[in-house]
This record gives structure tokens, C-alpha cells and sequence, in this order.
């Protein structure tokens, strides 16, 4: 199963809290783990619009296509 965004930006956030830093350092970390976040958070977003969209068209009629099936699938039933 793959790691959602979320997931990642809470574990890379927990570990930056314990590394032994300065307060400076932490910040600029968190900064580029946000941006991160948010990037991964934009990509998984337009990849999981992709997938759904061709499950769509080549929708089998035997076996209907679920959104939440497929999020269950790929991330994991949260």
C-alpha cells in the first residue's frame, strides 16, 4: 500500500521534533517538509483523478466501479 501525504508529513514532522537541531534548522525542515506535503498531496490527487477516470471508461458492466474501493485499495482503509 502506498503512504499517503498525510502520513508522511506526520511521521517527517515526529522526527523532526527529536533531532537535535536548532530552532532554527527545525523550521526551515518543516518549511520544506510542508512544501513536500503538499506537493505529494497534489500528485497523488491528479494520479488517483487519472486512475478513476480510466476505470470509468472502461467500466466492466459484471463489476462496477467504487471510488472507495479503490482508495481502500491503493491507501489502505483509513
Amino acid at each position: 500500500m502506498k503512504q499517503t501525504a498525510v502520513e508522511w508529513l506526520i511521521t517527517e514532522l515526529s522526527k523532526n521534533r527529536v533531532s537535535n537541531c536548532s530552532v532554527m534548522e527545525q523550521i526551515e525542515r518543516e518549511e520544506f517538509i510542508w512544501g513536500k506535503a503538499k506537493q505529494m498531496e497534489k500528485e497523488q490527487m491528479i494520479a488517483f483523478a487519472n486512475d478513476v477516470s480510466r476505470e470509468i471508461l472502461n467500466e466492466n458492466i459484471h463489476s462496477p466501479f467504487s471510488i472507495e474501493q479503490y482508495y481502500n485499495e491503493t491507501y489502505g482503509k483509513q
